[in-house]
């Protein structure tokens, strides 16, 4: 659906999901030039929940961790794909996200109750990043905290990974190849195979 320049991080999406670090979870954040990075917010990030019964929960970033923040249009786009938007008390959309009604989650959350193939959960991830979200194959992604994620992900040779430095410490933080020509890339060795 989003054309073959995003077939390197589907790839790498499937194999989370198939192999799902951390034991249930799979997770993408997204960095860029139009996400600012302050006070705690930035880009998107999608994490999806495998639970134990075949369902899956996907959670999106709404406006408590989004710089620019998400209009209406986006939140009716988000529900559109099956989505429950964050609401305030009178039941329309959480936009400021000081006004979240307690019993709403912050999140945007999806529950697909029978088992969804890792192409289906993979294509809605991509999806929802690229058509609500704005993502683009200009952008940066980090893959989560857990331990040998990024060994993996780099061994897997689809994306390629940038070097550490202050912003990027654990070089954790990968590109479409090409994307980013003005980055240096990770060098493999044994010195950095430390997450």
């Amino acid at each position: 659906m989003l054309g073959p320049d995003w077939v390197p991080l589907a790839e790498v999406l499937a194999y989370l999901n198939e192999n799902l670090f951390g034991g249930y979870r799979a997770s993408i954040h997204c960095y860029g030039d139009r996400f600012i990075r302050r006070a705690g917010k930035g880009g998107p990030t999608i994490k999806v929940d495998w639970l134990s019964d075949g369902s899956v929960v996907m959670f999106a970033s709404a406006n408590d961790k989004m710089n620019p923040p998400l209009n209406d249009y986006q939140f009716q786009q988000l529900e559109f794909l099956g989505f429950t938007a964050p609401l305030c008390r009178g039941g329309d959309y959480a936009i400021d996200p000081d006004d979240i009604d307690e019993t709403s989650h912050s999140s945007f959350v999806k529950v697909i109750e029978t088992t969804p193939t890792i192409a289906e959960v993979v294509e809605m991830t991509l999806s929802t990043l690229v058509l609500v979200y704005g993502v683009s194959v200009e952008n940066m992604f980090y893959f989560g905290i857990h331990h040998g994620v990024h060994e993996k992900i780099h061994s897997l040779d689809k994306l390629e990974r940038y070097q550490a430095h202050s912003g990027n410490p654990r070089a954790s933080i990968f590109g479409l190849k090409g994307s980013h020509p003005e980055f240096e890339l990770h060098q493999d060795s044994a010195e950095n195979r430390r997450d």
